[in-house]
């Protein structure tokens, strides 16, 4: 990207499918610097991601344990920081970006007129396999970018400026609704939150399946019953700290983790367990526990 806007993609990898090495390169067309955080402790994954962060000029952090995607990013903040970049965008270990992503991002984010400073744009994005973007495209006032509650960490720019002042992620989420938390404390704080019309990045949430139940389609992720834990806990968590400010959106996750329940005992595999470590994380999520976890966190 060119002018005042610059930018340095942070990737945080953990045990990358195959493809990594191509994934990367496409990332790296897009952005001024790279970053790649590994929490896989894994030698096989260093000896890969050695010599292709070499080949690409990227910075390469090896954690020695899975330290968790909110303390991953905040490494690759502090390292952004470092590099004098005006926005972070972030990107999962299985996102790609298209081939419009630099040029429509670098468009948004420069011409970008609004009553609050723009903290954080998201992107649109593709299911593998779907024609169909995940959100609406149509914007009220045809711009190339709509207000949105939150957005989802890959894919998307967060201004320099913001993270210096509203602080790092939260590291005791150690995984979901770190995306939710940072972007609800940024509307909370007088920025807005918006995400891109177009789709620009493929994206891939857990394994989904699709089923049939009373003759309407049922889509779920298939998550593991470690990140049901988290599903229950920090959406809990979330609800009690936002929702004598975000009313609204804070029942929302309520509904969220009533959806994920029904449809573990309705279509999953291992129901008993994900709903088990499920109901645990609400009840911790009700204690405010934060130091809480099930035993294969450290994995």
């Amino acid at each position: 990207m060119s002018g005042a806007v610059t930018t340095c993609g942070v990737v945080v990898t953990y045990l990358p499918p195959e493809g990594m090495a191509s994934r990367l390169a496409k990332i790296a067309k897009h952005v001024d610097a790279l970053i790649v955080i590994d929490n896989s402790a894994s030698d096989a994954v260093a000896s890969m991601l050695v010599p292709v962060a070499a080949q690409l000029g990227a910075h390469l952090v090896l954690n020695a344990q899975n330290v968790g995607i909110a303390k991953a990013l905040n490494q690759g903040i502090d390292q952004a920081h470092s590099k004098g970049v005006s926005w972070v965008v972030f990107f999962d270990q299985d996102s790609v970006p298209n081939d419009e992503f630099r040029t429509e991002l670098s468009q948004i984010l420069s011409t970008y007129v609004g009553t609050k400073p723009l903290g954080v744009i998201g992107c649109n994005y593709f299911l593998p396999g779907s024609a169909k973007p995940r959100y609406p495209t149509a914007s009220p006032d045809g711009k190339s970018y709509a207000r949105i509650t939150s957005v989802i960490t890959s894919g998307s720019a967060y201004a320099m400026s913001m993270l210096s002042r509203l602080g790092p992620f939260r590291n005791e989420y150690f995984i979901d609704c770190v995306d939710t938390e940072y972007c609800w404390r940024a509307r909370t704080n007088g920025y807005a939150v918006c995400i891109t019309t177009k789709p620009l990045v493929t994206h891939t949430i857990g394994a989904p399946t699709s089923h049939r139940v009373f003759g309407r389609k049922l889509t779920t992720w298939n998550h593991s019953a470690f990140r049901r834990y988290f599903i229950g806990r920090n959406n809990i968590l979330l609800f009690q700290e936002y929702f004598s400010r975000l009313p609204g959106d804070s029942f929302d996750l309520l509904g969220y983790v009533l959806k994920t329940a029904l449809k573990i005992c309705v279509v999953e595999q291992e129901k008993r367990k994900k709903l088990g470590y499920l109901l645990l994380g609400i009840w911790h999520g009700l204690l405010r526990y934060t130091d809480r976890e099930p035993r294969e966190v450290h994995r």
